[in-house]
């Protein structure tokens, strides 16, 4: 396997990770910011704080995410 291939490979494998990791850590979050845009007919004002939940999962999981998997983002962890 080239060199090339297998980053190629590594990275696939880390996103399928990313994917499948953050649906488990900020499902509930998701979940709720979908049910109260449909009570609200897709207001996205009538439903601040939980949008700002879903986004601060997300910070939060990346954050952790990059550090477990020592990814790092021009040349420092991010």
């Amino acid at each position: 396997m080239t060199y090339e291939r297998n980053i190629e490979k590594n990275i696939s494998l880390l996103s399928e990770k990313y994917d499948k990791e953050i649906r488990t850590k900020c499902e509930e979050y998701r979940t709720l910011l979908k049910h109260c845009l449909f009570l609200n007919k897709d207001d996205v004002n009538s439903c601040k704080i939980e949008h700002q939940n879903f986004k601060k999962c997300i910070r939060n999981f990346d954050i952790q995410f990059k550090l477990k998997y020592k990814i790092m983002v021009d040349g420092v962890n991010k």
